[in-house]
């Protein structure tokens, strides 16, 4: 559950944008910009982690104690600070 909470955090933390360039050379725009981003990623790891969350909350007590909650509850806190 940690690793998929550091995973859901990637479009807020790890999007960059890569230049391409068109076909055509003589283009009045020879480059576009594109945004690499996780978003993917993020919406099938959110669902996943409710999924174990529920799963796993009432009969592993380590989820309490080795700070597995805390990335869990990090990733909403990155959510709410980006507007989310």
């Amino acid at each position: 559950m940690r690793d998929l909470s550091e995973y859901a955090t990637l479009p807020f933390i790890a999007a960059f944008d890569v230049k391409t360039r068109k076909k055509k050379p003589k283009s009045a725009y020879p480059e576009m910009q594109k945004r690499v981003t996780y978003i993917g990623i993020c919406k099938k790891t959110m669902v996943m982690l409710v999924e174990l969350l529920k799963r796993f909350s009432a009969c592993c007590l380590e989820i309490y104690v080795d700070g597995t909650l805390e990335a869990v509850f990090g990733v909403r806190g990155v959510l709410l600070w980006r507007g989310e």
